[in-house]
């Protein structure tokens, strides 16, 4: 009875790892995503706050 609730925690950590990984690569991509903006159009780059979303960004002009 022991062992398979072991695997069963240790599972559960995976799915908890891989949640935050994907998370973190979102968080990444999205960042990577508003500096292009701002280099593509550098009127707005006065709005390189991380408050404001790429999309906030681009309807900002």
């Amino acid at each position: 009875m022991d062992l398979p609730e072991n695997k069963c925690v240790a599972h559960l950590r995976v799915k908890k790892q891989e949640r935050h990984k994907n998370k973190r690569q979102s968080k990444k991509q999205r960042r990577k995503k508003q500096y292009r903006l701002i280099q593509k159009r550098p009127q707005i780059a006065t709005f390189k706050h991380s408050s404001f979303s790429a999309k906030k960004l681009r309807y900002a002009t």
